[in-house]
């Protein structure tokens, strides 16, 4: 009896607690999740069931022992970053936390309210302290128009670190990163009643390469937000020896374009966007037969230099013709991709007397004129 009671009075001495670092978030906006079993061992726990959660990383785990008036106690932790998948009034509900000497304990479920992100943008004052935001130059761009992506990160706070962790694939689009800054400079911005400082972390060229709708991804960032100082002054990234700082996970907006198809007549062919020239030369007209001259098309603009092609080109068969080389040179001027391609040939006259090169067409759709 005496060793039922001892071993009764052991179990009962756990004790199991939860608790998260905020009850209040914006969507996009993570949280903290801890299972703490106090006097207990390393407890076994599931929380993948989480229906209305992401888990973004755990768990981590933490252990701490201490010594009160003779008296041993210990604690065991176990942690996880939570995202949010929807607004509203969210519950994680009760886990199930067992030990290896039998013990098991419900936890106890916790409400979550999760604001919409766009309530940023009214006239009243917010506790919202820090959000990434993307957006585009134009929602119903044609196929194969470029549109510029551009990501926003807003700040109230000062922060001590910032990358991307996760990046979306783009799909139905080409893509090219405009820019990417190594160090982020912010600028004051207000909206409505509240006071932001707003920096540009990343823009990159879209071209849609299918018509209809076309869903872009939210991006994941992960930033460290420094703890509250004695210091007046707002300092990004500055050097605070005392200072202490928390990881948190941001998601980016999800954004839904409506792709327009080109008005190509039928039988034409497929057509590039953009704004573009194309010329030819060669670099001799008087060419010995069996001597080898250079024949070049060069097609210079803005777009997709990848997706640009002339016509096809129907040589004389008294040429002999080598597989061409191309050279691609691009170039960004405001944003707007483009460059020049050049297609050399290497041609050889196998006979004597004038021949003629074909001319050549460049097949394109113009957003301004619409044709």
């Amino acid at each position: 009896k005496i060793f039922f009671i001892v071993i009764l009075r052991f179990l009962y001495s756990q004790e199991v607690t939860v608790n998260v670092d905020r009850y209040e978030v914006f969507k996009g906006e993570s949280i903290n999740y801890t299972i703490t079993v106090k006097n207990g061992d390393d407890p076994q726990v599931n929380i993948e069931n989480l229906k209305d959660f992401k888990i973004l990383s755990g768990p981590n785990s933490s252990t701490q022992m201490q010594w009160i008036n003779g008296k041993m106690s210990s604690s065991y932790s176990l942690s996880w970053q939570l995202l949010p998948k929807k607004t509203g009034q969210l519950i994680i509900p009760s886990i199930k936390v067992e030990s290896k000497n039998a013990f098991y304990q419900n936890t106890k479920p916790i409400t979550i309210s999760v604001l919409n992100r766009t309530q940023f943008k009214t006239n009243k004052e917010t506790t919202q302290q820090y959000f990434i935001e993307v957006s585009v130059n134009q929602q119903s761009p044609y196929r194969g128009e470029q549109i510029i992506l551009t990501y926003l990160l807003y700040t109230k706070v000062n922060l001590s670190s910032f990358d991307f962790s996760e990046i979306p694939s783009y799909r139905g689009f080409w893509s090219k990163e405009l820019y990417s800054p190594r160090s982020l400079q912010f600028k004051e911005k207000r909206i409505g009643n509240n006071l932001w400082y707003v920096s540009t972390v990343k823009q990159v060229a879209l071209f849609p390469t299918k018509s209809g709708k076309i869903i872009i991804d939210p991006a994941t960032v992960v930033i460290g937000v420094k703890s509250k100082s004695n210091r007046r002054s707002f300092d990004f990234f500055g050097d605070d020896f005392f200072g202490r700082s928390k990881q948190v996970t941001l998601l980016t907006n999800e954004l839904e374009l409506n792709v327009k198809k080109l008005p190509i007549n039928k039988g034409a062919p497929s057509a590039a966007v953009g704004d573009w020239e194309i010329s030819s030369k060669i670099d001799s007209k008087n060419i010995k037969q069996d001597e080898a001259f250079s024949f070049t098309i060069s097609i210079e603009g803005k777009g997709n230099l990848k997706s640009i092609q002339p016509s096809k080109i129907n040589f004389s068969k008294k040429l002999e013709i080598f597989d061409p080389e191309i050279k691609i040179n691009d170039k960004t001027i405001q944003n707007k991709l483009g460059g020049k391609k050049d297609i050399e040939y290497v041609i050889i006259p196998r006979e004597y007397g004038n021949m003629v090169l074909p001319k050549i067409d460049l097949t394109y759709f113009d957003v301004k004129e619409k044709e």
